[in-house]
């Protein structure tokens, strides 16, 4: 399998350069609270910011570390679950977790 040498989104190529993206939604928010797409876009950004902080490494035994370390913050975070909520269930236009 090869890899690709396609990094970052136009100008998005750092975990700070989603972190300014993640500050911008949050203003579009408070600007609109009715704007479907800022609040879509902020959940969904900040939800992801969690890839940032634990990337996926290469290798099982890592793969695994990695998996557990992803789980406990999140399971330790009630705002990273509600981002997590919003955000998987937005893309399927329902939320079915309880």
């Amino acid at each position: 399998m090869s890899t690709s040498n396609f990094k970052g989104f136009a100008s998005l190529k750092t975990s700070g350069d989603l972190l300014g993206k993640l500050k911008y939604d949050y203003k579009r928010m408070l600007s609109n609270p009715y704007d479907a797409y800022a609040a879509f876009d902020f959940f969904v950004t900040a939800y992801h910011m969690l890839d940032w902080l634990h990337p996926i490494p290469t290798g099982k035994a890592a793969q695994k570390k990695n998996d557990e370390a992803r789980s406990a913050e999140e399971t330790g975070s009630i705002l990273l679950q509600v981002c997590s909520h919003i955000a998987n269930g937005v893309k399927h236009f329902q939320a079915t977790r309880p």
